[in-house]
């Protein structure tokens, strides 16, 4: 027993960050975006975050040494918090840095960025050493020291920040994470509720209201309507495609990033000798080639474990959305999907046998209005490409199109093969009806929960939905398909 608990306290102590840190706290799990709103000081919204060190698991069983940015008071996690704002808000945020190195917070799109560091302060813009040469992208916090960022909230969209020093490494370290600027004063009605656009595969566009919406249906559901972007016509009024599920698990983020493990092994065995002159890319004697692929920090199967999971404490972040069958008299409200690439090559992400709805690219709308006339660029798409340090916005639904009702008796002629052909997934129910659950093959384990359908979302590149080479893992997630809200209270199912 001895010998066990010693090598369990090794185990843990591999584990244990270089530098002396508080790691993060364990928090109540949950489903979807999970939003760090910081806190209103003296008008403006403010965030205080560490850059720090941590470890980070894989699937395979490696641990992987980090750079992150924390909640001050909490320590390291990967990616970042999520930093939720409206527009309109002036955002502070102030970055204190416990590495041995200088690091800074760069912020893409947004304009008229201001900086202080206690000693200067100004416009943000690149630094240069004696020598001239740049060293950062903008004004950085030397270790041990803070700077406050300044900015003001004027789009809504979904953001990246990330290190503007040396972002070859230490954004690969990552340092990285995503900012959700909200339309400020937008509710969304019963009308607009009834104007979203409805696909049913015909040449001609319909709407809620003409597919059969009643007045009734649309106010319950505007209730719990959230608005991403605001219309090009009238901006107190919310696009009608950018009205999504404002409930718990209707709104999502994947930030999609990659890790060189070598690069990782080299800073920390440089951090560990306290040869700090070589923590930086230059010093890297190899060439860079990623062997892990991730969604919010987490490898396939760990990216279907919910917001945080308590054996992944440093990845907070799950990355499996929850949607029920698209129903326009007790559903109609989509999915919000907002998608990050911080990695090194663009991702061709594929919701698996499904389209979603592109609707922003880099925070902007795909609308425009040239004479009046509006121009919607907002598109179906089965392959969704996200390029490096840019982000994508889409809506996701989920049609019944067979009609499964396991409660009233609606049988599609499926023909249900025998045992020795039956080929069958833990992630499956065993029965094609929604809300209903059938009979496994011996040895098979289900992990359905009260006979969902669960659909595949990933990297198209294949060689990028594994772990070290070893498939399937990487980057994947799946979509949760839940039975109807009715079925589930019927049948006294619970899939939460």
């Amino acid at each position: 027993m001895v010998f066990v608990l010693a090598l369990f306290c090794i185990a843990l102590a591999t584990l244990v960050p270089i530098s002396p840190k508080t790691n993060a706290a364990f928090a109540a799990e949950s489903e979807g975006m999970l939003c760090t709103d910081g806190t209103i000081v003296g008008g403006y919204r403010t965030f205080n975050l560490v850059a720090t060190d941590g470890y980070t698991s894989e699937p395979d069983g490696n641990s992987i040494y980090d750079w992150g940015y924390g909640v001050m008071g909490n320590g390291f996690q990967l990616p970042g918090p999520i930093l939720c704002a409206i527009t309109g808000e002036v955002i502070d945020i102030t970055l204190t840095n416990q590495l041995p190195v200088a690091t800074s917070i760069q912020l893409p799109g947004f304009t008229n960025v201001t900086y202080n560091d206690g000693i200067s302060s100004g416009p943000v813009g690149p630094v240069f050493d004696a020598t001239g040469a740049m060293i950062s992208l903008v004004p950085q916090a030397l270790p041990g020291s803070s700077i406050t960022y300044r900015f003001k909230a004027n789009n809504a969209g979904t953001y990246v920040y990330q290190s503007g020093t040396d972002p070859q490494l230490q954004v690969q370290m990552g340092l990285f994470g995503a900012i959700v600027i909200r339309p400020a004063g937008i509710t969304v009605t019963a009308d607009d509720v009834m104007n979203i656009p409805y696909y049913d595969g015909l040449a001609t566009q319909l709407t809620n209201a003409s597919a059969g919406m009643t007045a009734g249906e649309a106010a319950t559901l505007a209730a719990n309507a959230k608005c991403a972007y605001v219309s090009i016509d009238n901006p107190s009024k919310c696009d009608p495609l950018a009205i999504y599920d404002g409930s718990i698990d209707g709104e999502n983020i994947l930030i999609l990033s990659e890790i060189d493990p070598a690069i990782h092994t080299f800073i920390e065995q440089a951090f560990t000798a306290n040869d700090f002159t070589k923590l930086n890319w230059n010093s890297y004697p190899t060439g860079y080639e990623a062997h892990y692929f991730m969604i919010n920090g987490r490898s396939m199967p760990d990216t279907l474990a919910p917001n945080n999971a308590p054996w992944m404490p440093w990845q907070p972040y799950g990355a499996m959305a929850h949607v029920q069958p698209w129903d326009v008299h007790t559903n109609a409200l989509d999915a919000m999907l907002r998608y990050i690439n911080v990695g090194n090559a663009a991702y061709d992400f594929h919701p698996h046998s499904n389209h979603e709805h592109v609707i922003a690219q880099d925070a902007a709308l795909m609308k425009g209005k040239t004479a009046g006339v509006v121009n919607d660029n907002t598109e179906e798409k089965f392959n969704i490409l996200i390029n490096p340090g840019g982000s994508v916005d889409a809506t996701f639904r989920w049609t019944n199109e067979e009609s499964y009702d396991d409660v009233n008796g609606f049988r599609v002629p499926v023909a249900q093969p025998n045992g020795p052909n039956l080929n069958q997934g833990s992630y499956w129910s065993g029965s094609p009806y929604l809300g209903s659950e059938g009979l496994l093959n011996p040895g098979v384990l289900t992990k359905s929960q009260c006979g969902e359908y669960y659909h595949v979302a990933h990297n198209h590149d294949l060689t990028q939905v594994t772990n070290y080479g070893i498939t399937f893992g990487g980057m994947m997630t799946l979509i949760k398909v839940e039975p109807p809200a009715a079925l589930q209270t019927r049948m006294n199912l619970k899939c939460n």
